[in-house]
């Protein structure tokens, strides 16, 4: 069986690449840069940068691991149709996400063996705080009182891999989440805890937050959609689910279990 993973580099590709690996399986990794790929060793690391990747990419490919890091569904059709494999485990979004839903219907109008991962937001992203952090000990956004499950990606890595191995998640989709709300000021709270040196959440209004947002490079489509989805998550959160201990038998792992596992993004440079 050999396993194409897409996004290989990216925070829960390179985890099922990861946990593939510590199987012993055949993993072929798609990278655009395999020279600064650090994957596991034996894995097979490909060059190719989606939506069109070389013909070569795909022989002898059983099963597909995708990540389509696009909000739009231009060539997915294309690339499904080169694909030898039938099944295909697809990173998805929860909460209806548009982009979510067009590519989960591309995949749907091509008859293959699908299964949908529909995760909450990932414990990761709150990774966009490390520099502030790291700088002056601070996390500056809008909504203090927004509240997600947050998901560590291993986790969501973890039940694509079962998908991935076991036919009978063919045809499910699944709603993933962390074991708890986690609000933006226990956020802050957390990683001053592990770090060891104290972190406070400075609220922005609304309009500051997606300022900020556009000053980080961040396109005004996005800041919209953004802003107005955290808005609405203060009063209706994200739901937390068990699926994730439901598929590998292994409670999701906490928010503090995640900055423990990257403590590191968060600490201050160290002074030359």
């Amino acid at each position: 069986m050999t396993i194409l993973v897409t996004g290989a580099t990216g925070k829960v590709g390179g985890q099922v690449v990861r946990q593939l690996a510590e199987r012993g399986l055949d993993v072929r990794a798609l990278v655009r840069d395999p020279a600064t790929a650090r994957l596991p060793d034996g894995v097979s690391v490909v060059r190719g940068s989606l939506p069109t990747v070389d013909s070569s990419v795909f022989e002898g490919v059983d099963r597909l691991f995708l990540v389509w890091p696009f909000f739009g569904v231009d060539g997915l059709g294309d690339f499904l149709d080169a694909l030898p494999a039938r099944r295909v485990v697809y990173l998805s979004s929860s909460g209806g996400a548009q982009w979510a839903e067009a590519a989960e219907a591309v995949i749907r109008s091509r008859s293959l063996d699908w299964t949908f991962l529909r995760p909450t937001g990932f414990a990761g992203n709150t990774l966009e705080f490390a520099s502030q952090v790291k700088e002056a000990g601070v996390i500056e956004a809008a909504f203090a009182s927004l509240a997600r499950p947050y998901i560590h990606e291993a986790d969501i890595a973890a039940v694509g891999v079962r998908a991935l191995l076991d036919d009978g998640y063919i045809g499910k989709s699944f709603e993933l989440s962390g074991p708890a709300l986690v609000s933006q000021t226990e956020v802050a709270r957390t990683i001053g805890e592990v770090t060891g040196r104290p972190v406070r959440f400075r609220e922005l209004t609304p309009a500051q937050g997606a300022e900020k947002l556009r000053s980080a490079g961040w396109a005004e489509e996005l800041v919209t959609s953004a802003s107005a989805a955290w808005a609405h998550m203060t009063e209706h959160p994200e739901p937390v689910t068990s699926t994730v201990e439901e598929v590998t038998g292994s409670p999701a792992r906490t928010y503090r279990q995640w900055v423990i596992d990257h403590a590191g993004a968060f600490s201050p440079t160290a002074t030359p």
